[in-house]
């Protein structure tokens, strides 16, 4: 392991060593490379200050335009016969429009608007700003095209005679073209490989933003820094296999001696073992004993003479003093304990397999035991490791089974009351509903006036009134009904072909009246074409119906409530609703989800509700294999999301489809 350790770090030291290396000969490189453009856009501004402050270039561009004087000392043959680096000169005029100028070989119209990206006006503008008694040059990075070009830039300046104002100066402009050639030559000048121009940094690459006069990046120069870490790597690397070779090697030897001396001392163990196996046996015998402390223990032979047992076993039968022996066939005892003692067996599994305690450990036999005092005792019996004999282990069972006898008897006290509860629920609703409908009935041709008018607005109030609290009173009951078949688990889907359009459509205008008297916006938002899953059309319609009420009730004047669904990647259908409400804290989004939750808070206890409305439609999610989620800020709304799969593809377990047609499907 230590020999690992050391070519390990020795590799290590190298590797590291190189890395360092190359990391170095990266960061020389960027700022040659650096160096390198700034002193080629210096030459640029140089340039283009000696031909910007003269008095010739004022005359011959500023107070007037002369095309001969112009092609004669700022055309190609001679601007580039002087200074071969500039590809381009452009005399650009106070609207930023040539002059004259040439770009390569190509000579430039007069009144040409040169569509530079990188901020070329920006870089007119910044040559005219600086040029007072003197021009101060500029410098950028333009695109033409696919060209890229370096740009220094001076405003035209007269060199003896001041002229009043800058605004609407020419300005001259000298261009280096990034092509092959001038990137070639930077490479041979700070020695690396593959440089060119990219839109963005590839990986092992080393980069240089070039920046336009708009400060934005018009590109970037990308190169491959030499590497001589690489190759201090490669150079040392065979060496260092070969010492680490002839390290192994006396390794393997030193290890080979090793080896011999431990086998020496095996072989030395081995006989020291054989003499103490007696006294191996004597302290497994008394581990177990130890180990089984917690329960009453006996320890015997093969043929049942009791050897060992612990005082809970002894405790557990209740026996008188001295009547367990060493030597004593437990059969026997066992025998007489249930003429003498009043025990008798109440179970005897030794004709069965009996449950393995642990794998590959199943009791030769089981019997349960009731003492005179009714305590229930169970006894099983083991085979010994290696065959060296049998363990009984005795417990005390009567906790467990009182335990067990009360779970049993608080199932059917259960089943009673929820027996009790579902029928109280049906009869109550049964009993509340006859009158109920009657009430809503009748207010409701009271209040369009069906068999005559009513003078008195105080009696159309109250019959309002009366019809709005049975419709209240009535929704409480149906909701406390459908909750309880939820929690029984005797709500059944009623599955059809649904169409989630119809539906959202159908639920959305149950509660547009009231969105709208409220001063609310209502957005709908729906698929272009109708999705069809096979659901529950009306828990849908239900659960969809409770969202958008509490959307509704939650969300004051001005605010908006949105219903939207789509299609997951699962083929469910996610129902979205959401709102600009009060907004519920994160910390009581659970509460809320609670049945008969209601949140503590001066804007929740405005209105008035059950608390059942979230545990119902979270019902009928579970109900489809779906799922139900919330998304709230207090003061910022709520986003309620709830999932309904497709029962197609589920299988829908416990459900049962409806004979009918599909309902709503174009």
């Amino acid at each position: 392991m230590l020999f690992g350790l050391g070519v390990g770090a020795v590799f290590g030291l190298t590797y590291l060593g190189g890395v360092g290396l190359d990391r170095e000969a990266a960061a020389t490189s960027l700022v040659e490379m650096s160096a390198q453009l700034a002193d080629r856009t210096k030459s640029l501004e140089s340039i283009a200050r000696d031909y910007a402050w003269w008095d010739e270039a004022v005359e011959n561009l500023a107070l007037g335009f002369s095309a001969d004087w112009a092609k004669a000392n700022l055309g190609r043959q001679t601007v580039a016969g002087s200074y071969p680096q500039v590809a381009g000169s452009l005399a650009i005029d106070g609207e930023n429009r040539v002059l004259y100028g040439f770009i390569g070989a190509r000579e430039l119209d007069k009144g040409v608007a040169l569509e530079f990206a990188g901020g070329f006006p920006q870089l007119m503008a910044d040559a005219r700003a600086g040029a007072t008694d003197a021009p101060v040059p500029v410098h950028a990075v333009l695109r033409l095209g696919d060209a890229l070009y370096l740009a220094g830039a001076a405003a035209v300046t007269p060199f003896n005679h001041p002229v009043e104002g800058s605004a609407a100066r020419p300005v001259l402009v000298m261009l280096t073209a990034l092509d092959a050639e001038t990137l070639n030559a930077i490479c041979t000048a700070i020695r690396v490989d593959r440089l060119r121009t990219v839109e963005r940094i590839g990986s092992g690459a080393v980069g240089q933003a070039l920046i336009g006069a708009d400060g934005a990046v018009v590109a970037y120069l990308t190169w491959v820094p030499p590497r001589p870490g690489q190759r201090l790597i490669d150079g040392l690397l065979l060496p260092i296999v070969l010492v680490t070779f002839l390290l192994a090697v006396l390794c393997l030897i030193a290890l080979d001696q090793i080896l011999r001396a431990r086998r020496a001392a095996e072989s030395y163990a081995s006989l020291v073992a054989a003499k103490h196996e007696s006294l191996q046996q004597a302290a497994g015998l008394l581990s177990v004993t130890v180990d089984s402390i917690d329960e009453g223990i006996v320890v015997m032979r093969k043929d049942g003479e009791i050897r060992h047992w612990n005082k809970t076993y002894e405790r557990m039968w209740n026996f008188p003093p001295d009547v367990l022996q060493v030597g004593l066939n437990l059969k026997a005892v066992i025998a007489w304990k249930l003429r003498e003692g009043g025990y008798s067996v109440v179970e005897d599994d030794s004709g069965a397999p009996a449950p393995a305690l642990e794998p590959g450990r199943a009791p030769l036999l089981r019997r349960l035991y009731r003492d005179p005092k009714g305590r229930l005792i169970e006894s099983r019996r083991f085979e010994m490791p290696d065959g060296a004999g049998q363990i009984g282990v005795t417990r005390d069972l009567t906790a467990v089974k009182q335990r067990e006898q009360a779970l049993i008897e608080a199932r059917e006290q259960a089943v009673i009351a929820n027996r009790g509860k579902s029928e109280f629920l049906a009869n109550v609703s049964h009993e509340l509903r006859t009158p109920l409908n009657a009430i809503i009935g009748f207010s409701e041709v009271l209040e369009v006036e069906l068999y005559g008018a009513i003078e008195n607005e105080r009696y159309r109030s109250y019959i309002r009134d009366i019809r709005k609290s049975g419709l209240h009173l009535l929704s409480l009951i149906n909701d406390i009904l459908d909750f309880s078949k939820i929690e029984a688990g005797k709500l059944e889907l009623r599955l059809e072909l649904c169409d989630c359009s119809a539906i959202a459509e159908d639920a959305s205008g149950q509660v547009s009246h009231q969105a709208r008297e409220q001063g609310l916006h209502f957005i709908v938002d729906l698929p272009a074409s109708p999705l069809v899953i096979q659901a529950d059309g009306r828990a849908i319609f239900r659960a969809l119906l409770n969202l958008l009420s509490n959307a509704v009730k939650f969300t004051p004047s001005g605010g908006t409530v949105t219903l939207t669904y789509r299609k997951d990647s699962d083929g469910a259908v996610v129902f979205s609703v959401s709102d600009t409400g009060i907004g519920i804290a994160p910390a009581d989004i659970e509460k809320a989800l609670s049945p008969f939750g209601q949140i503590d808070s001066d804007m929740a206890r405005r209105y008035r509700g059950t608390g059942l409305g979230l545990s119902i439609v979270r019902g009928i999610c579970e109900l489809h294999g779906g799922s139900l989620d919330i998304e709230s800020q207090v003061g910022t709304g709520t986003t309620v999301t709830i999932v309904i799969p497709d029962q197609r593809g589920r299988g829908a377990a416990g459900a049962r489809m409806t004979p009918r047609e599909p309902a709503a499907v174009d």
